[in-house]
């Protein structure tokens, strides 16, 4: 290494390039990091503040001299400073042009962002590789709205500058721009004859941490030779990233990262998250693997992920169904027997109908033991162990497995059911509309704006202390809010806390069968939520099924 410390503006206003490696992470700085470097920058701007500011460090890997070329670099640590301060300096200059300065607006533009004379990719002083280039390029010309993150982080910049700055004075201005040049200060390394890979997944000096997917992007792009990291990089691995983007269109790190531990574990071993990149170098460093055919192997298991997690739809309408019910009890424990399940079905080895048998068992056990009260916390180990092919190859062996595991029976589940606090432990709505989906009716009604009724209402008026009797008190204490005394209604308020007498006039009415049969009853008290209650915990015994007369399910 060869370390120095130089200003911004020293390192920008040089004859280099700097180039992002394809194997680098995505611009990952959003708006937690963006204010703190505002906050420094504001205090640099204070006149009582002397000196200059550490940036931390730039780490570089030199590429190939050619002549008559730019010299590049390979920028392998501190891209998302370098970067940010990029995007700020572009925000200066545009504030610039707006406001006519243009000696300010060119010299920002030409001997801070681009090379002049030059053209293409080299014309660039910062220079992104496939992930961001598009963006990056686009802020740098000027000639139209940045998307994503980076069009995020020069509207901030600009919002802060526009508040905190005169805009419309030229010495203000360059004020910012002078600050930025000559009081940001990084510690520069530059690397000879050292493996830019191994270097990325070694540094971080500051910023955001590095996580499993990082580093196993950078594990995989090293195992590429360099000539073929672009096409690699466009035809198969930023394919499969872009599948873990968020609402925003960014990339979800963390998600990509949970997806490889997953799939890491579809085969039976269990992996600490904190192990994921360790294991996955483990697991490929020793066999020699190609990484086209490695990247065609996760494409897969990515296309089981989306249907799996409910962004692509699943092609059996049979299988659907359990696993829609399935998903919804936010069960991602069970994602690495599910890629294994689906990978089995895949290769011919399981059927559509032992599919849906082990989707409904692991509802049945996950619903069946949350009802009775018992811990979640091993599911990870658990789920993952019943990969092994000795245990998981057919929906017999998991039925078993899963017994084994601690499965409540009906007689257990249905008295947990019965005296259950539905409306304030979880899952409440999502249990009443799957008994009501139960009834199978042809024209099922639409529940997505129904809410949970109180049959006897949470504040107990007069009427109704008269209607329960002495144990008006001790009724309400004990059975408002279990499975008996709830029901489905979009007229809760209508409803309110009216005598069961007038809310029963309103029950025949509804389209929600199990509220409609309410009406059926002539008083509503103890016997009656506990009768409605134990025949709703027989119902949900078949929905979520379990050991007692399971056998001859399987």
């Amino acid at each position: 290494m060869k370390p120095t410390i130089q200003p911004l503006g020293a390192i920008l206003y040089s004859p280099n390039q700097y180039v992002i490696p394809v194997f680098q992470r995505h611009y990952r700085w959003d708006v937690a990091e963006w204010e703190k470097l505002w906050e420094n920058l504001n205090e640099l701007r204070q006149p009582s503040v002397t000196g200059t500011h550490f940036m931390g460090f730039l780490v570089f890997v030199p590429g190939l001299p050619q002549p008559g070329k730019i010299t590049a670099f390979h920028l392998v640590d501190g891209q998302q400073r370098l970067t940010t301060l990029s995007l700020l300096l572009i925000v200066i200059r545009n504030l610039a042009r707006k406001n006519a300065f243009d000696a300010l607006a060119d010299e920002i533009h030409n001997y801070y962002l681009v090379h002049p004379p030059r053209r293409d990719a080299e014309h660039f002083r910062l220079f992104p590789k496939e992930r961001d280039n598009e963006d990056y390029l686009t802020a740098v010309k000027g000639e139209k709205p940045v998307q994503g993150r980076m069009g995020r982080a020069l509207r901030y910049f600009e919002s802060k500058l526009a508040t905190a700055v005169p805009t419309s004075s030229e010495l203000e201005l360059r004020g910012v721009f002078d600050l930025l040049c000559q009081r940001l200060e990084f510690m520069c390394a530059t690397l000879e004859h050292e493996n830019a890979y191994n270097i990325f997944k070694s540094l971080n000096s500051t910023g955001v941490p590095l996580e499993a997917a990082d580093l196993i992007r950078n594990f995989v792009f090293m195992h590429v030779p360099p000539d073929d990291q672009d096409a690699f990089d466009h035809d198969f691995w930023r394919p499969l990233e872009t599948r873990f983007n968020d609402k925003l269109g960014n990339f979800s790190g963390e998600e990509f990262s949970f997806f490889f531990r997953a799939f890491l574990q579809h085969g039976g071993r269990y992996v600490k998250a904190t192990a994921t990149f360790e294991t996955f170098e483990e697991r490929y460093e020793a066999s020699g693997f190609s990484p086209v055919v490695l990247a065609k192997e996760l494409t897969t298991f990515a296309d089981y992920y989306d249907i799996i997690c409910g962004r692509s739809p699943e092609s059996a309408p049979d299988v659907d169904r359990p696993l829609a019910h399935l998903r919804s009890l936010e069960s991602s424990t069970t994602y690495p027997l599910l890629l294994d399940l689906f990978h089995r079905r895949a290769l011919g080895e399981l059927s559509n109908d032992d599919l849906v048998k082990c989707l409904k068992m692991l509802s049945g056990f996950i619903m069946r033991r949350f009802i009775c009260g018992e811990s979640s916390r091993g599911y990870g180990r658990l789920f993952v162990k019943a990969c092994d092919p000795l245990i998981g190859n057919t929906a017999s062996t998991l039925y078993g497995y899963l017994e084994s595991k601690g499965w409540p029976d009906a007689l257990q589940f249905e008295s947990s059911f019965r005296n259950f606090n539905l409306y304030e432990r979880g899952y409440g709505k999502f249990i009443l509309e799957s008994l009501e989906a139960a009834h199978d009716h042809k024209e099922p009604a639409d529940t997505s704006a129904a809410e949970i009724e109180h049959i006897m209402p949470q504040t107990l008026s007069a009427t109704w202390k008269k209607d329960l009797g002495a144990d008006a008190e001790r009724i309400h204490s004990e059975w408002l809010h279990t499975p008996g005394n709830l029901t489905l209604s979009g007229y809760n308020r209508e409803l309110w806390n009216n005598p069961f007498i007038e809310k029963r006039v309103q029950y025949a009415q509804s389209n929600i069968v199990m509220t409609r049969k309410l009406s059926e009853s002539a008083k509503w008290g103890e016997g009656e939520i506990r009768a409605r209650g134990q025949a709703l915990a027989e119902m949900a015994s078949k929905v979520w099924f379990g050991p007692t007369g399971l056998r001859e399910f399987i």
